[in-house]
Formats: C-alpha cells, structure tokens, sequence
C-alpha cells in the first residue's frame, strides 16, 4: 500500500515593496516657502531722488532688488527713508588740451597753438598781411591782418556784414574776447576750395580786421576738429588792459576806441573820465 502524501499549501508569491514616490509637492513647497522669505524683492524707483539702502547702497531710477523678507524681518538689512545729505566731493580740473601749446604774440594780439605747428615769416600783400601756420609743411592755420578800408565806398568797413558780404557756408555772429565777431563754416568746393573755418573780428581801433583761418583737413590728428576753439579760448587782444580805465575827455575831448564809451566823472564842462568796455 502506497504511503500517503501529506498536502502541500501553495506559498503565495512575494511581491516586491512599491517605489517610493519622489516628494515633488513636498520639494516644491519648500522651494517657494524659501523664495518667499529669501528672494530679494523687486521695487520701482520714480523721479530724481532715489532711496537709500543700508549705508552705501542707493538704487538708481528704474526697477531694482530690495532687501528680501527674512531681511526685513531679522532686522539684518534696514531701509532708510530719506536721503541723507553727503559731503561734496571735491571736483577734479579737466586736463587743459592747450598746455603744451606754443603761444604767439605781437603788438596786438595774442593765442595760443599747437605745439607741432611752425611758423612762417609774415607776408605783405599791400594792406593785408599774413602769417601762416604749417603742419608738416602743409598751411594748416593762418593770421590775417586787413585794413579796414572799403575800396568802392573809400570809407572803412562798418560792419563786419559788410565786409563779409556773400558767403557760401554756414555764417554766425560770435562773442571772441568780449567783442562781436563773425564765425564762417565754409564746406568748399569739389575744384579749388578745401572746406575750412574762418573767423573776422575789428581790432579795438576798429582800423583794421583779423581774420583767423583753419583748414582741419590738413592737420591730421585726433580731436583736430576742437583745435579752432581751442585756438578761439585763448585768443586775447594786447592793448586790451591798456584800454580799460584809460582817460578820455576833457579839454581835448579825448575819445575812447570802439567797443568803449566815456564814462565821466560829472556833469561839468570839459570833465574827463575813463573808458569803459560796452556791454
């Protein structure tokens, strides 16, 4: 007889552990909780005057980053509310673009130029006379002496306009020295004529006219489009000081030049004064 089986109860299979999920919502929270309390927060500043903060810090106008929550909280960045005044900051001189420049002077004038620049004997053309500046050989600069003296009226000049007459260019009245002067920017031709600056003013005696002519295309260097003005600030007339307070009046009835008038010392017969630069 056949021993006898004993029964076997089936194992049920083992099911491996599920996955963890990955805490998304948890991180997620996280994040904006310390967003919130750690990202800086945006501010618009309007108008000139911008707030301070902390001790250096001043934003400009615009959006900018301020302090974030926990700072604000915590104490550890503070907002101030007004800006406190600063001491004032000592300004610093431009560099002048003249000081290495050569100075040239006679008898009635005086300017500086620059320092490359030679110059040549003065020429004699009848009643003109002119002195030419040279860079590199080339005449970059000239000084012009003109009687004023008016051929077709035999009369001087007047005025500048009239000594000026028709130009081509651009034309402009001008203040050099205190005394009005005429400013031409004359583009050239495509013949003879380079483009060049000029510029016409009386002597204070009004018997002659000086005329100062700058041709930039032959001075080759940077900025040589300022060096007219640079030229122009230190442009000066030698008898200028001489002039002012001189006596005029009095028995003789001394004039003044032109650009001056007599301003006596009273109201008696042949009382004298001293001359004084119009306004």
């Amino acid at each position: 007889m056949p021993p006898s089986q004993v029964p076997v109860n089936p194992v049920p299979p083992v099911q491996p552990p599920p996955p963890k999920r990955f805490p998304l919502k948890q991180i997620l929270v996280v994040v904006l909780v310390v967003g919130i309390f750690f990202a800086p927060i945006p501010f618009y500043v309007s108008g000139d005057r911008a707030v301070c903060l902390g001790i250096d810090i001043c934003p400009r106008q615009g959006w900018n980053l301020g302090p974030s929550l926990w700072q604000r909280i915590s104490g550890g960045f503070f907002l101030r509310q007004s800006v406190q005044p600063s001491s004032p900051l000592t300004p610093i001189p431009a560099p002048d673009p003249t000081a290495n420049w050569k100075t040239y002077s006679d008898k009635q004038l005086t300017f500086r130029y620059p320092g490359d620049w030679t110059i040549d004997p003065i020429q004699v053309f009848g009643s003109r006379s002119e002195v030419e500046f040279k860079y590199q050989k080339t005449s970059a600069f000239s000084l012009a002496y003109i009687a004023n003296y008016n051929n077709k009226t035999e009369k001087p000049f007047a005025t500048l306009e009239e000594f000026i007459g028709t130009r081509n260019g651009y034309v402009k009245e001008i203040l050099l020295t205190g005394h009005k002067a005429k400013y031409i920017d004359d583009p050239g031709d495509s013949g003879h004529v380079v483009p060049y600056e000029a510029v016409f003013i009386f002597s204070p005696d009004r018997s002659s006219i000086f005329s100062l002519r700058y041709t930039k295309a032959y001075f080759e260097k940077s900025g040589a489009d300022k060096v007219l003005d640079q030229i122009l600030s230190t442009f000066n007339f030698i008898d200028e000081a001489n002039t002012e307070a001189k006596f005029c009046g009095g028995i003789a009835n001394i004039p003044c030049p032109s650009g001056y008038f007599c301003k006596l010392d009273g109201s008696y017969p042949d009382a004298g004064g001293k001359c004084v630069k119009e306004l």
